[in-house]
């Protein structure tokens, strides 16, 4: 904190959202959303802009977007939206393009959460055409992704399986290992709905592996539960 404090202001918001992301893909989730709200005070009030990104995008969405997370992980679902609704209009208003695609992977997740699969589709494809457009790779394995378990979830089931792969090799290429635990769990979770247990099992082993081999843990439930469905 004493160290923090010394940073001009623009730098003191980055780190601030460096020590909330950091916990919580450890699942230190408490302490992730402190430095989180700390980030968006911070922000409010200097507005830095896409042109001082973290990730390629606009800090205040980078906060919105992972607070989104943190909110739904500690079970306050209204909250999570609301972020998430917020961070795509912030995006939309300040017209910076990879910028709008972040905005869109946020509230793709709300959307994934509350089972809306069609309008979840409708805004990967927006986000690939912005991503493919701009050559972020990451962002175009994650909507990839969203469009694979959309597929699955609305029946075209292989050409969802098939789309599911595609985006998780490529985030594994491009995005490393971070996140491994979630976008193998998510995957493991779609295919399961639909009776395809065995590639459950390949995601379900990939992702426990990113979890052995790294300190993220904020899947750790969710692995566990996917565990005893397949053993089920």
């Amino acid at each position: 904190r004493a160290q923090e404090a010394l940073l001009e202001r623009r730098w003191h918001t980055n780190v601030s959202i460096d020590l909330g992301a950091a916990p919580y893909l450890r699942g230190e989730i408490a302490e992730a959303w402190q430095h989180l709200e700390d980030a968006r005070l911070l922000d409010d009030s200097v507005q830095l802009t896409h042109a001082h990104p973290v990730a390629g995008a606009d800090p205040a969405i980078m906060i919105r977007a992972i607070s989104m997370r943190v909110r739904g992980m500690q079970g306050y679902l209204e909250q999570a939206e609301a972020l998430a609704a917020e961070a795509l209009r912030i995006a939309e208003a300040r017209a910076h393009p990879p910028t709008i695609a972040m905005g869109r992977q946020a509230w793709i997740r709300v959307l994934l959460a509350k089972g809306a699969h069609a309008q979840a589709a409708a805004q990967a494809q927006q986000m690939l055409a912005l991503s493919e457009r701009y050559g972020i790779q990451t962002r175009v394995a994650n909507a990839w992704m969203f469009l694979g378990r959309t597929s699955i979830a609305l029946g075209d089931v292989e050409p969802g399986i098939a789309l599911l792969r595609k985006g998780y090799e490529l985030w594994i290429s491009a995005g490393g290992k971070q996140q491994g635990t979630q976008y193998g769990a998510q995957a493991a979770d779609a295919l399961l709905r639909v009776g395809r247990s065995e590639e459950a099992r390949r995601y379900l082993a990939e992702a426990q592996a990113v979890q052995a081999e790294t300190d993220e843990r904020f899947y750790e439930s969710e692995l566990l539960r996917l565990d005893g469905r397949l053993l089920e």
